[in-house]
């Protein structure tokens, strides 16, 4: 009897590793989508750009065009998504970035957002725009889709 406890106490454990895998998996999977207003003229930034772009450190598209970076508000589960997932970094850190330039009177290109229709509209329509959203359901032709290769 303790020999089928014993085993069945470690299938249930390795049944519960398995799922608390597979609930990080998922977690890790959701999709943040790059958006930008079409006079950035960007199809594609990779993780470094995006990281410049989105500390406030990159102040003009190649264009000429001036970045107008756009995030949702440091406590919002998008925002810890985006964070961790395409720029790799913790929302502190990028708190504690744009509070360096802000202060510094380098960077004035930073807008936060409560909500991401919010964020849509501004990105819609303030050229040299760039912001994210967690679903392309009401991001429309008029947007740029941003690729960022991972």
């Amino acid at each position: 009897m303790q020999l089928f406890l014993r085993l069945l106490h470690g299938r249930i454990a390795v049944a519960l590793l398995l799922f608390s895998a597979t609930m990080t998996v998922v977690a890790a999977e959701a999709d943040i989508f790059i958006i930008a207003n079409p006079q950035s003229e960007v199809r594609q930034l990779d993780r470094a750009q995006m990281r410049a772009i989105f500390s406030l450190g990159r102040q003009y598209w190649p264009n000429g065009t001036p970045v107008r970076v756009a995030t949702l508000q440091s406590d919002s589960p998008q925002h810890a998504e985006f964070c961790q997932q395409i720029l790799g970094v913790y929302p502190h850190v990028l708190d504690v970035a744009w509070t360096r330039q802000m202060a510094s009177g380098q960077a004035w290109n930073g807008r936060t957002f409560t909500t991401e229709k919010q964020l849509l509209e501004y990105v819609r329509r303030v050229p040299g725009a760039i912001g994210y959203v967690s679903s392309m359901s009401h991001v429309t032709d008029d947007l740029l889709t941003v690729e960022v290769p991972r």
